[in-house]
């Protein structure tokens, strides 16, 4: 069963710490549940704090199918993944509705997943357009623009959706699901039959939008946002370590190109220095991979074992890096001389 097209899984691992240490401390199996391969999962839903998507190490992100995956370590550099570390949630502070909305987020897809082996089902366009058809009419008397600005999307997609053109992406409908207080199942299958007038719920991290169509009464609400926005990017100008800009525009909550037009400069400011970042980082990663590489060598070396990457895969979690096969070619060269005399 797909629940619905795009948006569902993430292509990149995600970790709680707390399971991970917990687990470890107590000499329990690592493994990594279904749940944090999710994409609309960002909370772990036994400790409520927000799951981890880079490296504390190395700052990067670890693929779902990268090779050489093992529960709990890198698959990059190798290390633990569960050390103290700020990541792209870590450091928010979490509001009621924010922890409201990641344990419905926990439950509801559990009872999808819970439900796909006795009743499988794949959602239709024709079910989904008749849920946005009903919502269209119950909420907004049949105005698909203002549908359009409370789901916070063009309303040409609403007029898609509503057609059945085009199918709503995964997280659409689970935040419409959340905000009206409705069945995510009975969302997904088509089969509601009566929506409420307005939503229930606020959704997290946002501003509450009001149902006016207004110019004046929406103006305030933008004038907010551009300063919540302003003070977000200037905050990541003094974050440490730089935050990249793709990171920053995501705990906005707003498209990129809003944020681009209205804040090119200190946008540009907070890539320069991200950039600058990572060229540090790959100089102390390269460093390293070459003091930890050669060192191994020699000690394998010492030992009377060959020189290859094999014998190395055990003594050093560099080999695979770029840096680590040069710092080896370098060593080898370095043998050979040594033992002709050069």
């Amino acid at each position: 069963m797909l629940p619905a097209q795009g948006g569902f899984q993430r292509r990149a691992r995600a970790w709680c710490p707390q399971c991970l240490n917990a687990w470890r401390k107590e000499s329990k199996p690592l493994y990594e549940p279904l749940l944090w391969t999710l994409k609309p999962v960002t909370l772990c839903a036994l400790h409520r704090k927000p799951l981890c998507f880079l490296c504390p190490f190395c700052r990067r992100q670890n693929g779902n199918l990268a090779p050489r995956t093992r529960p709990g370590y890198c698959s990059r550099c190798r290390q633990w993944l569960a050390q103290a570390t700020s990541d792209l949630l870590s450091d928010r502070a979490l509001t009621n509705d924010d922890l409201s909305w990641g344990d419905w987020v926990a439950t509801v897809l559990g009872e999808v997943l819970a439900a796909a082996p006795r009743s499988p089902f794949a959602p239709t366009r024709e079910g989904i357009a008749r849920v946005i058809n009903l919502c269209v009419e119950r909420m907004v008397d049949g105005n698909a623009s203002a549908f359009a600005r409370l789901m916070d999307v063009g309303h040409f997609e609403v007029r898609r959706w509503q057609t059945g053109e085009a199918q709503p992406k995964f997280p659409a409908l689970l935040g419409l699901s959340y905000r009206l207080g409705i069945s995510l199942l009975d969302l997904l299958r088509g089969s509601l039959v009566s929506v409420p007038q307005k939503f229930v719920k606020p959704f997290p991290s946002q501003l509450s939008k009001g149902q006016s169509t207004s110019k004046e009464q929406r103006r305030p609400s933008r004038r907010m946002k551009t300063v919540t926005v302003l003070q977000t990017l200037q905050a990541a100008l003094n974050e440490s370590p730089p935050p990249s800009i793709r990171q920053v525009i995501q705990r906005t909550s707003h498209y990129s190109p809003f944020i681009y037009q209205h804040f090119s400069e200190i946008c540009r400011a907070i890539a320069r220095r991200f950039a600058d970042y990572r060229k540090v980082q790959a100089v102390v990663r390269r460093d390293r991979a070459r003091a930890e590489v050669r060192e191994a060598a020699y000690r394998l070396r010492a030992q009377g074992v060959n020189n290859t990457r094999n014998h190395l895969g055990t003594s050093s979690d560099y080999t695979n890096l770029e840096e680590g096969h040069a710092a080896l070619r370098l060593v080898r060269e370095g043998i050979r001389c040594g033992s002709r005399g050069c």
